[in-house]
């Protein structure tokens, strides 16, 4: 409490002036963005890479990798990757090789 008054007595200016709120560094490390990006490159979406980085040991909330989307202009993909997902993720055609056996998978 002296020092307070000391500190109007010799009117310190430093005291009324605000301090800038929030976090003053950066608290994702490039490493981890950089994975978040190679695996959003990958059409994975926030939950499932916040599962795969607990698994490889980060710990990272998935309202930082939305956060991290948003900073790389990944947050929605374009309909262009969208059908690219599609096509990497799902086959055209669907053929039985003979009756009674199992679904055989042939990429047209």
């Amino acid at each position: 409490m002296q020092g307070l008054t000391q500190d109007l007595r010799w009117l310190d200016v430093s005291l009324l002036v605000s301090q800038k709120r929030g976090p003053k560094t950066r608290r994702t490390d490039i490493s981890v963005e950089n994975r978040v990006v190679e695996l959003r490159n990958l059409f994975l979406n926030r939950y499932d890479i916040v599962s795969i980085l607990r698994k490889e040991g980060i710990v990272i909330s998935p309202a930082t990798i939305h956060n991290i989307f948003v900073r790389n202009g990944l947050n929605k993909l374009s309909r262009i990757n969208k059908e690219e997902q599609v096509k990497q993720l799902k086959p055209k055609k669907i053929i039985m090789i003979k009756g009674g056996e199992l679904f055989k998978y042939r990429f047209v």
